[in-house]
C-alpha cells in the first residue's frame, strides 16, 4: 500500500531522514520505535506531506505522491494524528469531526452526519459530542484527535505518539479502539514510546536511529534484537 525509497531529509547538514526504505502492506498494523530525535515525527510529515523530501520516492497504492500537496494525500487516503492535539478548541466534539468529514471528502453535512455520529460511538466520545474541544481532558483529547483523522476516511492511518502521557487503564481503553479500526481493515503505522501498548497491536516493528532504520521483523524478534537493546532500549547487549 505504501512505499516510502531512498527517502531522505536534510536541514543543512543535518540529515534528519537518511535513505529510508520502508514499505507497509495493505491491512497491515506497522510500530515505528526510536528514540528522540531519531527522525520518527519527519517521516510521518514526509509521508502526510506537511514536510518536502530532500530526496527518495514515496508511492500510495502504487501512485507517486512525492510532490502531492498535503490536502491531496488526505483524499487519496492517508490521515493522520499530531503528538500534541490541535482541535479547534471553541467547537464542539461533533463540530470538530464534523469539519475533518467534509472537507476532506467534499461531502455535504447531511451525508457526512451520520457517519460522524458512528466515529464519535467507536471513539467513546458520543457523551462529549456537544462539549467544546477546549474543555476535554486529555483522554477525550487524544480520542477527538483520533476521531478527526477517522473523519477523514482514511485508508492509511498514521498514529504521532497518540498514547502519550496516558495512565494505564486510559491505554487500555485507547487499545480497545484502534483494535476496532483495525479490525475494520485500516492500515495503520503507529509511532509509540509506550512499548507495551504498542505491540498489542501492531503486527511489525520498525526502529528508526539517526535517520536511518535499524531493525525489521516481528515485535519479538525486534525486541530481543542486540543493536535496539542498545541503542534504543538502553541495555547493554
Amino acid at each position: 500500500m505504501l512505499e516510502v525509497s531512498q527517502l531522505k531529509k536534510h536541514f543543512g547538514a543535518l540529515k534528519v531522514i537518511d535513505g529510508v526504505n520502508l514499505s507497509v502492506a495493505r491491512g497491515e498494523a506497522l510500530g515505528i520505535l526510536g528514540p528522540n530525535g531519531a527522525g520518527k515525527s519527519t517521516l510521518f510529515n514526509l509521508i502526510s506531506g506537511n514536510l518536502s523530501p530532500t530526496a527518495g520516492t514515496i508511492r500510495l497504492n502504487g501512485e507517486d505522491i512525492t510532490r502531492a500537496s498535503p490536502w491531496t494525500r488526505v483524499r487519496g487516503g492517508i490521515g493522520r494524528t499530531f503528538q500534541i492535539p490541535h482541535p479547534f478548541v471553541h467547537l464542539s466534539v461533533f463540530e470538530n469531526v464534523l469539519v475533518s468529514a467534509t472537507q476532506a471528502s467534499g461531502r455535504g453535512i447531511a451525508v457526512a452526519r451520520p457517519e460522524v455520529n458512528r466515529i464519535l460511538d467507536l471513539c467513546q466520545l458520543s457523551h462529549r459530542s456537544r462539549t467544546l474541544a477546549g474543555d476535554l481532558p486529555l483522554l477525550d483529547l487524544k480520542r477527538l484527535e483520533l476521531a478527526k483523522a477517522l473523519g477523514t476516511s482514511p485508508r492509511l492511518l498514521l498514529l504521532d505518539e497518540i498514547a502519550g502521557g496516558l495512565t494505564n487503564s486510559e491505554c487500555v481503553a485507547l487499545l480497545a479502539i484502534l483494535e476496532t479500526i483495525k479490525s475494520e481493515g485500516v492500515t495503520i503505522v503507529w509511532i509509540e514510546h509506550i512499548v507495551h501498548a504498542l505491540i498489542k497491536v501492531a503486527t511489525r516493528l520498525v526502529v528508526l536511529a539517526e535517520g536511518n532504520l535499524i531493525a525489521n521483523g516481528t515485535p519479538e524478534t525486534v525486541m530481543a534484537d542486540a543493536k535496539v537493546r542498545d541503542l534504543y532500549l538502553g541495555v547493554e547487549a
